[in-house]
């Protein structure tokens, strides 16, 4: 049986990010280079926070042994682009990453970096493959890794592939029996990973504005929108670049864009894990905003309706569009 060495697979992770420090030191004047620092610091800190609600969810789920370490690796992985993508061009904004290195996504980058891809590229990257070396008994594990980062940033995954969750199989099997069994199983377990970083992902973002980890701009005196509001309301997706491009962006808005995670979640246990530590009402007596009052109640009541909704007991249920 192949098992993951998550101590190693950590040491080699913080490795890629030292090493991108390291050469920030050397190309970046004082100011720009701690400023860059302070940013990969950030996601180390970031992707420790993630593994460690990502162990709650597996635990809700019943995910043992090498199936929770392979959970693990991948969030533990799901970011490591991030820290050649800060020394490179200064931002977490995958669309300036496209104007300067020609790859608008972060994930893409990680997978590339992880399999060793991007030594034809004009710039300095450490040779060989790191998920080789963080799993060296197993190409199979290491390349559904590298597929899970290179998809937790705009993949979808079905109802019918998340279905998957709902089995013992997690309990039953190690992970490399699980990838083995048929085409169709591995697709569904990679798809089902895939949603678990992408929702931790997500309530991160709450646990970083709480802790004061991520502090958003100061409310200002200025009402959101109708258009953002009226989006928010019907359950779109609040894209930051698009309103701010159609000229209805304010930093008011940015509380309404945070809050339509909660339309974006899939995972029962995720959503579980938000109410039962009651974040929308610290977020919104934390923010203190008089402009999107009605607007945080109205999370929380979809909150629990999908929570209370779920038919299957793994993905969240349908809510009420009301206003």
């Amino acid at each position: 049986m192949i098992k993951i060495n998550l101590i190693n697979a950590q040491k080699l992770f913080l490795q890629e990010a030292e090493y991108n420090r390291t050469l920030i030191c050397r190309s970046q004047p004082v100011k720009e280079a701690k400023a860059r620092i302070d940013q990969i610091d950030n996601k180390i800190r970031h992707t420790y926070d993630v593994m460690q609600d990502g162990k709650k969810v597996v635990d809700i789920l019943g995910f043992d042994g090498s199936c929770a370490d392979f959970v693990s690796l991948a969030l533990l992985d799901h970011d490591i682009g991030r820290f050649l993508q800060m020394r490179l061009t200064g931002t977490y904004k995958d669309y300036e990453a496209k104007e300067q290195i020609g790859i608008n996504d972060h994930g893409v980058l990680g997978q590339m970096l992880l399999l060793g891809e991007l030594e034809r590229f004009p710039f300095n990257v450490r040779p060989g493959s790191i998920i080789k070396e963080q799993v060296p008994d197993s190409d199979l594990i290491g390349q559904s890794i590298a597929e899970i980062v290179r998809e937790h940033v705009t993949g979808f995954n079905t109802d019918d592939a998340l279905r998957i969750l709902k089995s013992d199989v997690f309990k039953n099997y190690t992970i490399e029996e699980i990838l083995g069994f048929s085409q169709k199983q591995q697709h569904d377990t990679l798809s089902a990973i895939t949603q678990i970083i992408q929702d931790v992902d997500r309530l991160d973002i709450y646990h970083q504005i709480l802790s004061g980890r991520f502090i958003p701009p100061a409310v200002i005196d200025e009402p959101v929108h109708p258009i953002i509001i009226d989006k928010f309301y019907r359950g779109e997706y609040l894209n930051i670049n698009l309103l701010k491009s159609q000229g209805l962006w304010n930093v008011n808005a940015g509380d309404l864009v945070r809050l339509s995670f909660i339309n974006q979640i899939r995972l029962l246990s995720v959503a579980q894990v938000i109410l039962d530590e009651n974040l929308i009402m610290r977020l919104k007596e934390k923010r203190n905003s008089p402009y999107v009052v009605q607007e945080f109640d109205f999370a929380q009541k979809q909150l629990e309706e999908i929570i209370a909704n779920s038919e299957d007991g793994i993905t969240v249920g349908k809510a009420k569009v009301y206003k």
